[in-house]
């Protein structure tokens, strides 16, 4: 008879309870069938629907003829009827899905699935990839598109070889923004209402801020480290849009912050675009289309900034705020010539404008400040914030632009001191103001970093022959003595290499990003003939006509990895544009983690 010990019992033990998992009766987990587009709002997602009575792993790969295989893990939890997503199958081909689970690092079972996925939508921008980056990893794009002569919005996910890997297909075709945010989409109805959704879609939270008097939610939305929300909003009823910054509680819906730009920043459309300042209620935007008679500000980000509690606001019309948290004015990022005005009788109109204006003349879009290259004798009166000169008490001084705005400094921290370059008439040799930028953000070390869209560059026509836009790094470095003001200086920048400037011009939208390895994602969002097809094709000629997201080592300035998206144009999609909002490198699988 044969005997055993204690210890060879229990061994024997386990190994029969390892084959009793594996058995298809008795299973350490129980699986379900693969859905694919769950909640029809994801096309190329799938689900499976998982019991399992322990914690597992999976490792999930996905292959498909002609393609390279792409795998990932991670954990199952111990949970009955546990949505497992399946996110990364290729468009229009068979996908054959292998999940492995893993109890520790022992096998207890594997399974397969085929699907069978549709193929894009022919309207689809053409995306061309070349270099590397982490396979693992994905390029979230917020695409705008045109079908039908109807504005949408589509998150993209591309994949490192430029392939589309998941879609949106949301019922409603507007939802903008579109973040992604710690793995989950949050967007909006572009009125009061946040969404987050997963990338199955599914819905798992939503906030509505109209109870607290605002809408028109617009270009941003901030998660903060406490949970709550920061969004650019319009007042329900007012007079002005995209001029108000707003912080909710998600889970209370209650309003725990409250910003009003107007406060602290100016209307300057009578040097940008030599258009009469902003007159709501005006016929002006009628008279002009480059006029926004309600739209001063156009506030197109937003960054939180934990080290001091800060907010940095980023303006289209204006520059880079940084705000206290009490709302008043940190610092200004903007070209000196804004401290001024030529309003002398107060009619709301720049008398240098006021003689031989046309809206149809590019010539008579800047006001005779650009006479001599220098400061004009009639911009002498200073400028105020829209909603006039602050009741606030700013260290005993009075309001003036002047001692927000940031001095320049040159390559050697010397001051800037040549009155076109300040006034920002003119670029300086190792410095440059930021024209119509967007998406000012903080980096790891503590610097200022945005794209730079460079239209209306030194105060010229929207569309100079010289227009080009970049992404650049600033370094800040606030006034210690009072809390205002401070030297800025430019310690980096990035432009496309390109044969004519206008190659690598995007004169709207466009992203900046700093990557987990210190790279930067930088957006040209809108290249060349890619929008106002007709117009722009005409004034510039052959040249691209799409969007480019490209990671560069600012080390080497090396272009590690490019997507270069071009429009289709079918006889289906005549005038399809083209423009790429925001784009994120990240993790599908990041919420499931």
């Amino acid at each position: 008879m044969l005997k055993l010990g204690m210890r060879a019992i229990v061994i024997v033990f386990a190994l029969i309870s390892l084959l009793s998992c594996n058995d298809s009766g008795d299973k350490a987990y129980r699986i379900g069938e693969l859905r694919l587009d769950p909640y029809g709002n994801a096309p190329m997602a799938a689900v499976v629907t998982l019991s399992a009575d322990r914690f597992l792993s999976v490792e999930l790969s996905i292959e498909a003829e002609g393609r390279d295989s792409w795998s990932t893990q991670f954990d199952v939890p111990a949970e009955q009827n546990w949505e497992l997503p399946v996110i990364g199958l290729f468009a229009g081909r068979e996908n054959h899905v292998t999940l492995r689970f893993f109890a520790e690092e022992t096998s207890v079972g594997e399974e397969h699935f085929t699907v069978q996925t549709e193929a894009l939508p022919e309207d689809f921008p053409e995306i061309t990839a070349t270099g590397e980056h982490n396979a693992q990893e994905m390029t979230f794009v917020l695409w705008y598109r045109t079908p039908a002569a109807r504005l949408e919005t589509v998150g993209l996910l591309v994949d490192s070889k430029g392939e589309a890997r998941w879609y949106s297909s949301f019922a409603q075709a507007n939802l903008a923004p579109m973040e992604i945010i710690d793995g989950l989409i949050y967007t909006s109805d572009a009125k009061s209402k946040v969404f987050v959704y997963d990338l199955l879609g599914k819905e798992r939270q939503s906030v509505d801020i109209a109870e607290h008097g605002f809408t028109g939610i617009h270009h941003d939305i901030v998660k903060k480290p406490n949970g709550n929300l920061i969004l650019p909003v319009d007042e329900q009823d007012g007079a002005y849009t995209e001029d108000f910054l707003i912080e909710v509680n998600p889970d209370k819906s209650s309003l725990e912050g409250l910003w009003d730009l107007k406060d602290v920043l100016p209307d300057v459309a009578d040097v940008l675009a030599g258009t009469p300042m902003t007159q709501t209620g005006g016929d002006t935007a009628n008279e002009n289309p480059l006029q926004r008679s309600d739209d001063p500000i156009h506030n197109n980000a937003v960054f939180y900034d934990p080290n001091d509690d800060a907010l940095l606001v980023t303006s289209q019309r204006i520059g880079v705020a940084k705000l206290y948290r009490s709302g008043g004015l940190h610092w200004l990022l903007a070209p000196q010539l804004i401290n001024f005005i030529d309003d002398v009788d107060h009619n709301g109109q720049s008398d240098s404008l006021e003689a031989g204006y046309t809206a149809d003349d590019p010539s008579t879009w800047t006001g005779d400040f650009l006479t001599d290259n220098e400061k004009s004798a009639a911009y002498s009166q200073l400028r105020y914030p829209i909603n006039g000169k602050p009741a606030q008490n700013y260290s005993g001084f009075e309001f003036a632009y002047q001692e927000f705005l940031l001095q320049p400094l040159d390559e050697k921290s010397d001051a800037i001191s040549s009155e076109s370059e300040l006034l920002g008439l003119k670029d300086h040799a190792d410095f440059a103001y930021p024209f119509r930028p967007h998406a000012a953000m903080v980096l790891e070390n503590g610097h200022l970093f945005l794209f730079d869209n460079g239209l209306n560059r030194n105060f010229g026509a929207p569309m100079s022959s010289g227009s080009y836009s970049r992404a650049v790094e600033y370094e800040v470095t606030p006034d210690s003595s009072d809390g205002f003001g401070g030297t800025v200086k430019q310690v980096w920048q990035y432009r496309l290499s390109v044969e004519a400037d206008w190659y690598g011009f995007s004169p709207i939208v466009s992203d900046v990003d700093e990557l987990a390895n210190g790279h930067r994602l930088i957006v040209f969002g809108a290249l060349g003939s890619s929008i106002l097809l007709g117009q722009w094709a005409d004034a510039y000629g052959s040249g691209p006509k799409g969007a480019l997201i490209t990671e560069i080592d600012p080390s080497t300035d090396e272009e590690l990895h490019t997507l270069s998206f071009e429009r289709t144009i079918l006889d289906n999609y005549p005038n399809t544009e083209l423009s790429i909002y925001r784009a994120e490198r990240m993790d599908p699988y990041q919420a499931w983690r």
